[in-house]
């Protein structure tokens, strides 16, 4: 008999190797925020060092250095047990990720159906 905490983890292994880079990035962000939700600090601490690890500087080193600044804060908020403050602002950013998820993917469905369709000649 496999035990809930068993099935949970399989489950989550599962998710992770289907998923994107983006994918990837929202589950780091539901990690933070859902540790914040619980003063889990060692969690969010984690969370968001991971976060702040994948920023890209090669490409629009202004946005990457934003959010460092952003991920740095929350650590400080954290840190000072201000666990609520931190959840807020990573659940927005985490919306703001999960919006820009869902404009893609409607720019990836147009894109196929335009190459589906028969050109002109």
């Amino acid at each position: 008999m496999t035990s809930f905490s068993e099935a949970r983890n399989a489950y989550t292994r599962g998710r992770i190797a289907g998923a994107g880079p983006l994918d990837l990035l929202l589950m780091a962000y539901e990690v933070a925020v859902t540790a914040c939700r619980r003063n889990d600090s060692p969690r969010a601490i984690q969370a968001l060092v991971l976060l702040e690890g994948v920023l890209d500087f090669s490409h629009g080193e202004d946005a990457a250095a934003g959010l460092l600044r952003i991920y740095r804060y929350c650590e400080e908020l954290v840190r000072n047990g201000q666990h609520e403050e931190a959840g807020r602002w990573l659940a927005e950013l985490g919306e703001a990720w999960s919006d820009a998820r869902r404009e893609m993917r409607k720019v990836e469905k147009k894109v196929a159906i335009a190459r589906k369709r028969p050109r002109a000649v």
